[in-house]
Parts: structure tokens; C-alpha cells; sequence
């Protein structure tokens, strides 16, 4: 699944394992504005929009939808094999 890949990296561009310029296109809620907001405390990140079709398949539109659609619980695992198992069990169980 494509969706499985994105989430997987952006999974390491928040714990910062992914390569600089992975983790250069995705930016976190929190850091995007200085107020305290729920999106803000659930680790979002923020959904660039785009004006055109093909933009909404590139990775920094894509990537943060589907991160911001898995539960919370599964995006504050506290290793990535813990995240990867959890992610196991809401797609495939």
C-alpha cells in the first residue's frame, strides 16, 4: 500500500531518522504558529495545499493527510518497531 509508505516517512522525519531533505518538507503544527492548539498537542503536521492535481500526490501534501488520519495513540509509539506494530494491527487487523 502507498499509503503505508508515507506514513512510514513521516514517521521518521518526526523522530528525525529520515535524510534533511525529507524532513525539510513536512513541518509540524506546534512549529507552524505559536498558539496551543489541540492539532498542536496530537503531533500533526501541517497539510500544504496545492493548487493543482498533481501536487496533491507529492510527498508533502500526502504524507501529513495520511499521518494526521491515524489515531494519536498509534503516532506517540515509543519506537518504531512499536509504531510499526500498531500501524500492523489498524490496517491489516
Amino acid at each position: 500500500m502507498v499509503y503505508l509508505s508515507f506514513i512510514s516517512s513521516c514517521s521518521h522525519c518526526v523522530n528525525n531518522m529520515a535524510p534533511s531533505y525529507l524532513c525539510n518538507l513536512l513541518e509540524k503544527v506546534e512549529d507552524a504558529h505559536g498558539r496551543d492548539t489541540r492539532a498542536s498537542s496530537r503531533n500533526d503536521l501541517v497539510v500544504r495545499r496545492s493548487h493543482i492535481a498533481v501536487g496533491d500526490k507529492a510527498f508533502q501534501h500526502r504524507g501529513p493527510l495520511c499521518w494526521n488520519s491515524i489515531p494519536s495513540d498509534v503516532r506517540d509509539s515509543a519506537t518504531i518497531v512499536a509504531f510499526k506494530k500498531c500501524l500492523f494491527w489498524l490496517v491489516y487487523v
